[in-house]
């Protein structure tokens, strides 16, 4: 049950007021380089700006106090969806690649950054995990189709006699 009570105390959002926060509080929060105005609904990059969805923004806001750490399902579904979590992680996969999409949209790969942990949940590393962060407009070469792999066996001539 004490780690119940710490999950909630730890992921739990802090209810929301309908109203605006009082001027001179900073609402907004950083994640990936990108900024997130939730009383707005909107993700900011330099001058790219885009809204998203209410359940997009606290799946940012859950990710992004949990970093580092393993955010379960059961803390995900809780909070996004207001339901037990059975088992089943489609809604979760869904809501990521919204989340993704809506990155790509300010030229930010977020995968990098996101983990999902079979099982478990998703784990935010403010680093990303896979290489650096890229742009979604960097240009990318083209393998050749002709060079071989270091994993690939050397193949066999093919002799054309029949």
């Amino acid at each position: 049950m004490e780690i119940l009570l710490e999950y909630l105390t730890k992921y739990r959002l802090p209810a929301e007021t309908p109203g605006r926060s009082p001027k001179g509080i900073r609402t907004s929060f950083s994640i990936a380089g990108v900024e997130v105005y939730p009383d707005e609904h909107r993700i900011a990059r330099g001058k790219l700006s885009h809204r998203i969805a209410p359940q997009e923004v606290a799946l940012l806001r859950i990710l992004s106090i949990g970093a580092n750490e393993v955010v379960p399902y059961p803390v995900l579904y809780g909070e996004l969806f207001g339901r037990r979590f059975d088992g089943d992680t489609s809604n979760c996969r869904v809501l990521l690649c919204k989340v993704l999409a809506s990155f790509q949209l300010l030229r930010i790969e977020l995968k990098p950054f996101i983990q999902v942990i079979p099982k478990s949940g998703y784990l935010y590393s403010p680093r990303p995990t896979k290489g650096r962060p890229r742009s979604s407009n960097s240009v990318t070469q083209a393998k050749d189709p002709r060079k071989k792999s270091k994993f690939q066996k050397p193949r066999k001539p093919v002799s054309s006699n029949r």
